[in-house]
């Protein structure tokens, strides 16, 4: 079965993460020694790849030990020749040499690991992002994902805010994050108001925005680095860009930047304003707060309350977090 991409941009793409895919080796390999520092391993980890493209990191961690990977983007030319792939079908790209000179090349992937691999289709700018959470988290398998990366798709995103929010959200207790980006921004792709970071002089940097957007998580020390990418121009013409990868991780338990206080019993949160942190007891005497013990509906309190931007929106907040928490406990009780 073969698959002939006609779309110059899919093509060159193609075959530059496939002849070019350094970078991504580079990024599970640093991803692997990050995990061992804190001793994780990507073995047997379930994991996700949002706007995978043409699916070469989603691959490159399935070989690397996941024992599942969903990898997830919006339908297009990449990604149906991604879906290819995992078929054992062949793409065929056209690789520019120079000027009006091509070659073609045929892009393979015959490794086992790619059974472990699926594809899901999501459009973030267009869906819900309630309804793309539960899509990704259904196809989990479970509650969510020990590893998520975004590797440079905030850029290419038409909304990278949401996007980064359907990563936190997807992230399991224990679970780590990996976002790596240009902050090279596109108002053609996207509006300032939906950057994160980067915007003015003034503003805050990417990285100081995504702190603040995730820190509910946990941020793991030490945890930016720096990685070089090859850009492909044409087979004889390439330029090198550095992506920097930052790495945060949902500690297990606790969302005051990720350090749990006051002992195994207690939970402590931070946003909630000038009010400062507070503190919820995980459990108690009695079964009066029994719905607390359930790790889906204090992720899903937190989330709605603690997160920079709740999915319910500030307009009516105070009614529509009613309304969601009666019917939560009432579905979770």
């Amino acid at each position: 079965m073969e698959l002939a991409l006609a779309e110059k941009t899919a093509c060159d793409s193609l075959a530059s993460n496939f002849i070019d895919s350094e970078a991504y080796e580079a990024f599970v390999k640093k991803s692997v020694e990050d995990l061992k520092s804190r001793g994780k391993s990507l073995e047997g980890a379930r994991a996700l790849d949002l706007s995978c493209g043409s699916g070469r990191l989603a691959l490159g961690l399935a070989e690397a030990g996941c024992s599942k990977v969903v990898a997830s983007d919006a339908a297009g030319p990449e990604t149906a020749a991604f879906q290819t792939l995992l078929r054992g079908g062949i793409v065929s790209v056209s690789l520019q040499i120079e000027g009006e000179i091509f070659e073609k090349r045929e892009v393979t992937w015959k490794k086992p690991s790619r059974d472990r691999v699926s594809f899901v289709e999501i459009r973030v700018a267009e869906e819900e992002t309630a309804g793309v959470i539960e899509k990704l988290r259904t196809a989990s398998g479970g509650d969510g994902y020990d590893v998520v990366t975004l590797f440079c798709g905030m850029e290419k995103s038409r909304d990278p805010k949401a996007l980064v929010e359907v990563a936190r959200s997807l992230v399991r207790q224990g679970g780590t994050l990996f976002i790596g980006y240009t902050g090279a921004w596109n108002d053609r792709i996207a509006p300032a108001s939906k950057w994160v970071g980067g915007v003015g002089a003034g503003g805050p940097t990417v990285g100081a925005a995504l702190e603040s957007r995730l820190s509910p998580m946990g941020r793991c020390e030490e945890s930016g680095w720096d990685l070089e990418v090859v850009v492909r121009d044409t087979a004889r013409k390439t330029s090198v860009a550095v992506v920097r990868v930052e790495t945060f991780v949902k500690a297990e338990g606790a969302y005051t930047n990720g350090v749990k206080t006051g002992g195994e019993e207690d939970v402590t949160m931070s946003g909630a304003g000038e009010a400062g942190t507070e503190t919820l007891q995980w459990k108690e005497e009695g079964e009066k707060v029994a719905m607390y013990e359930r790790t889906a509906m204090v992720q899903v309190y937190l989330d709605m309350h603690f997160s920079p931007e709740t999915l319910l929106g500030v307009e009516n907040f105070p009614k529509a977090c009613a309304r969601e928490c009666g019917d939560l406990a009432r579905e979770l009780l």
